[in-house]
């Protein structure tokens, strides 16, 4: 049977609730290329989501939706991935091929594994949150600071064993969900357990959060830090003067007439379209 044309977003349990779904269907795409998995996770106070590919791995923020947004997120999902792929560099015809020809479908989340995915990815972006940026929705810098951290740390054996018991952990999450709804289960025991677990999640959450915090870091993350220090301190100056450029921007290339890329200090490189 030939195949949609549609990706496929698998909604956590959180982002049915918070666009009020009360059911979705399993994930009908055997393909995890074309899959990925959707979270709302609080970013400063504000609902944001979290988008992970199912397949790479790869992963983009959308920082503080409003709420005609987040009923429009299939929309608000490709217009997103298009922003994040065109800023890590993905030519214009492999991101039309990636986004698909169809608005994609919504699925329950696609497994385990694909969850541990997402909540390694949400462990990174809080781990990187000082690289957020208040004024804009898409989020280029904490993507690629995530990815920096991601590759460092994936050989972090303490880390991998933390993935594995979150993983573990949200898996008893969704069997307990699932025995609740279909009256398996006493709702004040059930009700008593998910607490306990939820405990358990954000225990380890913290746990890996001070990991990612404490180690040793490459020169990337060290020069990034020291970017974010310097915006911090530079925040209240109205124009930004030569020296103040100087130490955020190292190279600018002029890609095309409508585009320029901003080369930073820390090596990460960045589009900004003209028109």
């Amino acid at each position: 049977m030939k195949r949609s044309n549609a990706i496929e977003l698998g909604l956590t349990i959180p982002l049915q609730r918070h666009l009020h779904i009360k059911a979705l269907p399993y994930s009908q795409e055997p393909n995890r290329r074309f899959c990925w998995d959707l979270h709302v996770i609080l970013l400063r106070g504000r609902p944001s989501l979290l988008a992970v590919h199912c397949h790479t791995r790869y992963a983009f923020v959308l920082y503080d939706l409003s709420h005609p947004e987040w009923e429009r997120l299939p929309n608000i999902f490709l217009d997103g991935l298009r922003l994040s792929l065109s800023a890590a560099g993905f030519p214009a015809e492999e991101t039309k091929k990636l986004c698909g020809s169809e608005l994609p479908l919504f699925a329950r989340t696609h497994g385990r594994r694909e969850v541990a995915f997402l909540n390694r990815a949400w462990g990174d972006v809080m781990a990187a949150e000082l690289a957020l940026d208040e004024n804009s929705q898409s989020q280029p810098l904490l993507e690629q600071l995530r990815e920096l951290r991601e590759r460092e740390l994936r050989s972090n054996s303490k880390l991998s064993d933390i993935d594995k018991e979150i993983a573990h952990i949200s898996g008893q999450n969704l069997a307990l969900s699932r025995l609740k709804s279909k009256g398996c289960i006493d709702s004040a025991l059930a009700l008593s357990q998910a607490d306990e677990l939820s405990r358990k999640l954000r225990d380890l959450r913290r746990l890996r959060r001070k990991l990612l915090e404490t180690a040793s870091g490459d020169e990337q993350i060290r020069a990034t830090e020291a970017m974010l220090d310097y915006l911090e301190a530079a925040r209240w100056q109205d124009e930004a003067d030569p020296e103040w450029f100087g130490n955020l921007v190292d190279r600018i290339t002029v890609a095309s007439a409508e585009e320029v890329i901003f080369r930073l200090p820390n090596g990460l490189e960045l589009a900004e379209r003209l028109v």
